[in-house]
């Protein structure tokens, strides 16, 4: 949660009672809920004092220590006359003195003599209630709201009061703001390609640019697409500013300067051509429209760039407030960027930069007041930014969506379809539900989440995530092997056969296709002739024929039988002909239209939880591949618990359907430990990446308790009757298969679609 504080001053007014001049001040607080309180009226700052004003020019003059120094940045919009300046060189200069002078006669003024209420008496409120703040343990940002040059090049962030703010919170920062602002209106659209676009403007080559340049191209690898322009001329820059992808940041490193009111500012763009933001008002309103969240000036005397910037509604701007020499600036990118990357607000990156700084300048008496140079420039409406926070979900364009969306529900829903559309019966699809419900039932109640939140997952990836993609390629390749494998294996599925398949094998090849051929003819005609007619299967040339027909009608017999009398060694004998003649080099030329999209679904489920594998490892490996990372948690932990519901089907027809078809020993034949085990560890995996990615304690928390709840709920189910509900609600015996299996859907997605809604809403990142 982030609390902010808004302290608005407004132009100069002569209050009513006393022939006093002073600024009206407004003072409101906020956190993510609204507004926490107001004080509005009634309460007044004293102008600047002369002893303050005289200070802060002095400042000003020397916190850049040699301005004919070509390291500085400045824009010189006037020759720089020496003669003007008698004490610019004088090596006897206190900085240390000018700058504590300068800090003393701004606490003196804001302390002791500034805050007014409208009879012209000190009043305390405003810094009572600033106070009453010290407590609170989140992110406090800070807004002064002002037009006055003056004011605006103050640093606030060195007043007492607030100081306190920088000891108790460690993310605190202080941003200067209009007071008459537009709300940024900025529609987020989805790409495919949706990493942070930046544009970096190089002007004067001569200042050493190119540790900026590395730094800027090292986000690189944090998700930024970086577009470098050195030197440019105007038409160039324009044509960069109108691409219609848009860019997320803008910076900017080179000469630049503001006019004395700090309202209107330049950026020379290349050693012969310098430019006004209001030149560029058309490309850059359109461009703040669209997506631009940042501007980075690391050049002098920024504060005009910053207001005209803000005027046009760009959320955030950061500048220098006076000149500065390269070094500082490269220092303070560098620090900036390094916090930025990492998931802090950019007020807590500015805090965190100002803090090194500090050390590196101010604390080793080198130039002591030079922290004081950089800061941001916000829309007081924007939202908070972090780096995260401009990145959307990646996606593809609508048709090829809507074209995954149907290929998708073909893997769903597209085997019960087949299988009605195919054989036109709904008792066979009932049959074939009840004897593969892993395959025809599962992927409609718990697959399609699964799926869901796979590709939400996928969409929280930044673009280059090679381990990932390269994953996915083996998986791909490794999954249609294992399918191909699996679709030649034996038993054949009923549903893999035509409605009139037929299976002839000639005397001369029955041995081969039969071992022990004499005692498989002499079991099958101990059959029962209402369970099989065997005399309907030899003909009186001693040919073997089979057809899908019978042995349906069968199997349809054969479960209904009361389990007790399945023990009966004729029964036995009629489950070692199923295993002979259910295999599938026998009906290899006979093979459903369902059969393939069987073979889709299977792919599919094995292909999701490899997949759900290779982002936890892509997570794993390259933490700072994925971006929102609570919500990116959310859905692996949804995509994890639909995939271990598969086991509980696929255990039914391991432990159930095969023995109790083929006789099988479902010990030696059994993957399902195998796979309980991969997806159980896939849980493990999401664990370590909850317990070690995720920094916010309260997330951290919660969403491992999910995955512990989810791994010890779906192992008391397993080991404790499991099997037995999938039978008794989609299985054999189940009364009522479609009804339970409808009303089982409607269920789960509601369910479903509320938990989508949660995490889309509710789940924050801070």
């Amino acid at each position: 949660m982030v609390k902010r504080i808004y302290l608005k001053l407004g132009s100069s007014v002569q209050l009513e009672r006393v022939s006093v001049a002073a600024l009206p001040v407004t003072l409101t607080v906020y956190d993510d809920v609204g507004l926490l309180q107001e004080i509005g009226s009634g309460f007044y700052l004293s102008l600047l004092p002369k002893t303050l004003r005289d200070s802060f020019r002095r400042w000003q003059k020397y916190v850049a220590p040699n301005p004919d120094d070509s390291s500085v940045r400045r824009l010189k919009l006037e020759p720089i006359n020496p003669s003007n300046n008698p004490e610019i060189n004088d090596s006897n200069i206190n900085f240390e003195q000018i700058a504590n002078n300068f800090k003393t006669n701004l606490n003196q003024w804001l302390n002791q003599e500034g805050w007014l209420n409208e009879d012209g008496n000190k009043d305390t409120k405003i810094k009572n209630i600033l106070e009453s703040y010290y407590p609170e343990k989140e992110e406090i940002q800070i807004f002064i709201q002002t037009e006055n040059r003056d004011l605006r090049g103050l640093p606030w962030q060195e007043w007492d009061v607030l100081q306190k703010f920088f000891i108790n919170h460690s993310n605190t920062e202080v941003s200067i703001s209009a007071t008459n602002f537009k709300r940024p209106e900025q529609k987020q659209i989805l790409l495919l390609d949706a990493r942070v676009r930046i544009l970096a403007v190089f002007g004067d080559e001569k200042l050493g640019l190119d540790e900026e340049k590395t730094l800027i191209a090292s986000l690189e690898k944090y998700g930024g697409l970086i577009k470098f322009l050195h030197q440019p001329n105007r038409e160039t820059l324009e044509q960069a500013l109108q691409e219609s992808k848009g860019w997320h940041i803008f910076f900017f490193a080179g000469h630049s300067g503001s006019d004395e009111n700090g309202k209107i500012g330049w950026i020379e763009i290349n050693p012969y051509e310098r430019i006004s933001i209001e030149n560029l008002t058309t490309q850059l309103e359109k461009l703040i429209r669209d997506k631009l969240q940042l501007a980075i000036f690391n050049s002098c005397d920024g504060l005009g760039l910053a207001n005209q910037l803000t005027s046009l509604s760009l959320p955030y701007c950061i500048v220098m407030r006076e000149p500065v020499e390269s070094l500082f600036a490269r220092r303070l990118l560098r620090h900036l960027l390094t916090a930025f990357v990492k998931g802090k607000s950019l007020f807590a990156s500015m805090r965190t930069a100002r803090e090194s700084l500090r050390q590196e300048f101010d604390e080793d008496g080198k130039h002591p007041g030079k922290s004081w140079l950089p800061v941001i420039v916000a829309n007081p409406e924007a939202r908070s930014l972090t780096w995260d926070g401009m990145f959307t979900e990646r996606r593809l364009d609508r048709k090829w969506e809507f074209l995954i969306f149907a290929i998708l529900l073909i893997a769903v829903i597209g085997l019960p379809l087949s299988i009605l559309a195919e054989f036109r019966d709904v008792n066979t699809l009932e049959l074939y539900a009840q004897l593969y419900s892993h395959l025809v039932i599962y992927p409609s109640l718990f697959l399609w989440i699964s799926l869901y939140a796979l590709y939400r997952s996928i969409c929280l990836i930044r673009q280059k995530a090679k381990i990932f993609w390269g994953f996915t390629a083996i998986v791909f390749v490794f999954s249609s092997i294992g399918l191909a494998l699996d679709l030649n294996t034996d038993p054949t599925l009923l549903l893999e056969l035509k409605s009139n398949a037929t299976a002839v094998v000639n005397l001369q090849d029955l041995a081969a296709e039969f071992p022990g051929y004499k005692l498989f003819k002499h079991e099958l005609k101990t059959i029962p002739k209402d369970l099989l007619n065997s005399s309907q299967t030899i003909d009186y040339r001693g040919n073997f024929t089979l057809k899908k027909q019978p042995i349906e009608e069968s199997v349809k017999q054969f479960i209904r039988i009361k389990p007790q009398d399945k023990q009966n060694p004729n029964y036995q004998a009629y489950k070692s002909f199923l295993r002979s003649v259910l295999k599938y080099r026998l009906w290899n030329n006979q093979l459903s239209v369902s059969r393939w999209f069987y073979a889709f679904s299977y792919f599919i489920i094995f292909f999701c939880g490899a997949e759900l594998f290779a982002l936890l490892i892509q997570n794993l490996l390259e933490p700072s591949s994925v971006f929102k990372k609570h919500k990116y948690i959310s859905y692996l932990i949804i995509c994890d618990t639909g995939l271990l519901l598969w086991c509980p089907f696929y255990s039914y027809y391991i432990h159930e359907i095969k023995p109790l078809l083929f006789d099988t020993n479902p010990e030696l034949t059994n993957l399902t430990g195998i796979v309980y085990l991969f997806i159980f560890s896939l849980l493990v995996l999401t664990l370590i990446v909850t317990m070690t990615q995720i920094k916010s304690p309260k997330y951290r928390y919660i969403l491992s308790f999910v995955v512990i709840a989810v791994v010890v709920l779906t192992n008391l189910v397993r080991l404790w009757g499991g099997v037995s509900v999938i039978d008794q609600m989609f299985g054999i015996h189940s009364n009522s298969t479609f009804i339970t299996w409808l009303g089982t859907i409607t269920f789960f997605i509601f369910l479903s679609v509320l938990i989508i809604y949660l995490v889309d809403n509710k789940v924050r990142e801070t």
